[in-house]
């Protein structure tokens, strides 16, 4: 929701400076150009932030909207980033957490913080190449991302991983984050240490000690995956709650009476004591993996 509420904030508006923290290890955002126009869009977990300058000579925001002068900064926000907005000028000391703060030649402002400062932002042309479509925007693209990677040898050793952790990778599963995997699961009834192989061929909730037999992947459509039609569904549902500023209440994640256990990035799966392993696969991959070169690979992606 951050483009939308950046949009309304910027939208017939002009902006004259972008102050930093000062501590902050980020790159200072210093334009060659004022005043400037902001606007915004996101793909999953990234927010692209747009500035031109205006064309005519007066200033105004009326006929901007051909600028030649375009620059972009492309922000991932981290776990707790957010925006707050002012109609009055303030220091960066007054808001607590700030990281950025962009003057509107008004006097409003637009703030963006982070209390644990792991939001990182850069100048780019665009969205970053190396992570999937977004499963609300792009649907089609973000289901045929997946199952072209599914059946490539390159990529088998990532679907041999455990579902909660492909889940957090943003090459296949862009904007899914740690309480959105462990929503899904829970809502799929899949044990988070299950293949994800397996998981991804799932097409309706496990039920009670129902065995089910898989489909062959080569036979598989993917746009019936049930974990890749929640990544969507589930998405979409938290938007509209945080857009009536209704949150949504998590059923699994965060509650007392979830398991939990470390993931090998070292981060809390939560789930239930009821969510169970996929039964009786009709087909597992059986071409040979070259481990060492697997493992390279990986290795290159994670530092990606």
């Amino acid at each position: 929701l951050s483009p939308r509420k950046i949009n309304q904030f910027a939208v017939g508006k002009l902006f004259t400076k972008v102050r930093k923290l000062p501590a902050s290890k980020n790159i200072d955002v210093d334009l060659p150009f004022s005043p400037f126009i902001v606007s915004a869009s996101s793909r999953g977990k990234e927010l692209l932030l747009s500035f031109s300058k205006p064309n005519n000579s007066s200033g105004t925001v009326d006929d901007t909207m051909k600028s030649n002068h375009n620059l972009h900064l492309l922000m991932n926000m981290g776990l707790n980033g957010h925006w707050l907005f002012s109609k009055e000028k303030v220091a960066m000391e007054e808001i607590q957490y700030s990281l950025l703060i962009f003057d509107r030649e008004d006097g409003g402002t637009m703030i963006h913080g982070d209390p644990l400062q792991f939001s990182k932002w850069k100048f780019a042309d665009s969205f970053s190449s190396n992570r999937s479509p977004d499963p609300t925007q792009d649907f089609n693209g973000f289901v045929e991302n997946i199952a072209k990677a599914f059946c490539n040898k390159r990529a088998a050793r990532s679907f041999q991983k455990p579902i909660c952790e492909l889940l957090l990778n943003q090459k296949y599963f862009n904007g899914i984050g740690n309480y959105i995997r462990a929503e899904i699961l829970a809502i799929a009834n899949i044990h988070p240490k299950e293949t994800a192989y397996n998981a991804l061929l799932v097409t309706e909730p496990l039920k009670g000690e129902e065995k089910i037999v898989l489909p062959p992947a080569t036979e598989f459509n993917f746009h019936d995956s049930l974990i890749l039609r929640l990544c969507r569904s589930y998405c979409e549902e938290m938007k509209h709650a945080n857009l009536h500023d209704k949150p949504k209440v998590m059923k699994v994640y965060g509650c007392r009476s979830s398991l939990t256990f470390k993931d090998k990035n070292k981060r809390t799966v939560w789930y239930t004591k009821d969510q169970q392993f996929v039964v009786e696969p009709n087909e597992i991959p059986s071409y040979h993996l070259d481990k060492s070169k697997l493992d390279r690979e990986e290795q290159e992606q994670e530092k990606e």
